[in-house]
């Protein structure tokens, strides 16, 4: 037991309410400040100002959706799946010449 007055330790989302994702972001934001990178594609206000080009583009959803794979480097490529232990060779099935990242995809 403390004999301290609760204080809110939490800071609240743009909308001031908990959410996975807030907890997610403020956990991402403090990975990249122990790294020393300053950057982060999200903050624990909510505001995500380096998506907001991406998601707000007068474009179908797929190429949106694509758009952010790309930007985020989850697309499926040879490079990605030796990764996650799902290929063995990271050379590009079409060219066979080079390493399947999202650049070369």
């Amino acid at each position: 037991m403390r004999n301290q007055e609760d204080f809110i330790a939490w800071h609240p989302d743009k909308h001031r309410s908990f959410t996975v994702w807030s907890a997610y972001c403020l956990a991402l934001d403090e990975q990249l400040r122990a790294q020393g990178s300053g950057a982060s594609s999200c903050r624990p206000s909510g505001d995500r100002p380096d998506w907001k080009l991406i998601w707000q583009c007068a474009v179908p959803p797929k190429v949106r959706i694509f758009g952010w794979k790309l930007a985020s480097d989850s697309l499926a490529t040879q490079v990605n799946m030796c990764i996650r232990g799902m290929e063995e060779d990271p050379t590009c099935t079409l060219c066979g010449r080079e390493q399947e990242d999202s650049f070369h995809a």
